[in-house]
């Protein structure tokens, strides 16, 4: 059995009793070009890249949002809730949020540079690769500390993780790091170094490497 995070992996394999093998997914090389990085905006900008379903727990970005006036919001996805988040930025009056349709991969190079931190919110999750692509972007994340994110090596060392539902944590922690721009440039250094490793180019040959292994033992049993 094959899975893309080591908590699902674990899971899989004490319901089933058999070996999984877990390899997280490849983010694409496009990634890892160089933009222009947007320093003259009036406000700072922090970027979210999600299907818009209740997992995700976009709710807590609009809750952020109003607690924090000063910052710029963007999330970018399609999915179920964006007619409920919708509602809510109306109904509640927040204005430096801005949901956006869905973005080819150039496009979303260009958000992430043009975007300060990257913030995920999940409440469940495997290896997400939305924060790997963004860390390849040179970009910070704030996370949850949901499912397979601490593979992506964040706490500490890339941005900084939160627990599920603390909105006041996960807002001191974005401020905090906005608030200290060496730290930040320090954690955008540290989120390309490590998002390398999780390259295509790195990735595809262990794909490889599995899917050989995988039909050696079929053959071998025919």
């Amino acid at each position: 059995i094959f899975a893309t995070g080591n908590k699902a992996g674990s899971e899989i394999s004490s319901l089933t009793r058999k070996k999984v093998v877990v390899q997280p997914s490849g983010i694409s090389k496009i990634f890892f070009n160089k933009n222009k990085r947007y320093f003259d905006k009036e406000q700072l900008q922090v970027i979210t890249v999600s299907n818009l379903i209740k997992k995700k727990n976009l709710g807590f970005i609009l809750d952020i949002a109003k607690e924090k006036p000063s910052l710029n919001f963007i999330i970018v996805g399609k999915g179920k809730e964006r007619k409920f988040l919708e509602q809510r930025i109306i109904r509640e009056s927040i204005t430096n949020l801005t949901i956006l349709d869905f973005k080819s991969p150039k496009e979303l190079l260009t958000l992430y540079y043009q975007s300060d931190l990257f913030l995920f919110t999940s409440i469940k999750e495997g290896t997400p690769t939305v924060a790997l692509e963004a860390m390849a972007s040179k970009t910070a994340v704030i996370s949850t500390n949901s499912g397979g994110i601490s593979e992506v090596n964040i706490d500490g060392n890339t941005g900084f993780m939160s627990n599920v539902g603390d909105v006041d944590q996960m807002a001191e922690n974005t401020i905090y790091l906005l608030q200290n721009p060496d730290l930040l440039e320090t954690f955008k250094i540290n989120a390309l170094t490590h998002a390398r490793s999780f390259s295509l180019k790195n990735v595809l040959p262990k794909y490889n490497t599995i899917y050989q292994k995988l039909c050696s033992k079929k053959k071998n049993r025919s």
